[in-house]
């Protein structure tokens, strides 16, 4: 009985532990019918569910922060068991799961740092980019993609837009030199 009962108890805390913040367009993204110049209006992340159980949302936060809290998005709805949750900052975006308007130009471009807390303030992921984004590109709108194989955990999508709700690319090498510019190596 002792321990089934300490299995139940801490449990949820393991799933929590496996949803992950798994990719970022802190540059925005394409958007049909939308001027290029616009284009960084259409920012979204992506979090990611490796557990076999659907994780509930309710009371989860996502923070945006440099020196102090830049923004706060509060998360609701469900993430299913191995699925996607995409959080955006307009209908515009495709697949997206929560519309946050507010979101539009929240990421800022020079770096900032990205918490997913749980209902009870718990950190359950995070990503420190206040010294800048480790990848990603501006430029050529290719997202910042969690990569478990790469020295700084990140890489730059090898797809212009990313890879909203789907597997991650096999990414774009090599980022050394900016990781090193950045000081996460």
């Amino acid at each position: 009985v002792f321990l089934s009962t300490v299995f139940f108890v801490f449990s949820p805390l393991l799933v929590e532990a496996q949803v992950v913040i798994n990719e970022i367009a802190w540059m925005g993204t394409s958007v049909d019918g939308v001027e290029q110049k616009q284009w960084w209006r259409y920012e979204w992340l992506e979090l990611r569910n490796a557990s076999d159980v659907a994780v509930s949302f309710e009371g989860w936060t996502v923070e945006l922060s440099r020196q102090q809290l830049d923004f706060k998005i509060p998360l609701q709805d469900t993430i299913p068991p191995k699925g996607y949750f995409l959080v955006g900052a307009s209908d515009k975006v495709p697949n997206l799961d929560l519309n946050y308007a507010n979101l539009a130009g929240k990421f800022i471009n020079s770096g900032q740092r990205v918490v997913l807390k749980n209902s009870t303030g718990e950190i359950v992921d995070e990503v420190d980019a206040t010294k800048g984004w480790p990848a990603g590109d501006n430029e050529t709108k290719q997202t910042m993609e969690s990569c478990k194989a790469c020295d700084i955990g990140f890489q730059t999508s090898e797809n212009p837009g990313g890879t909203p709700k789907t597997p991650n690319s096999s990414g774009v090498r090599p980022l050394q030199q900016k990781t090193e510019e950045l000081g996460f190596l």
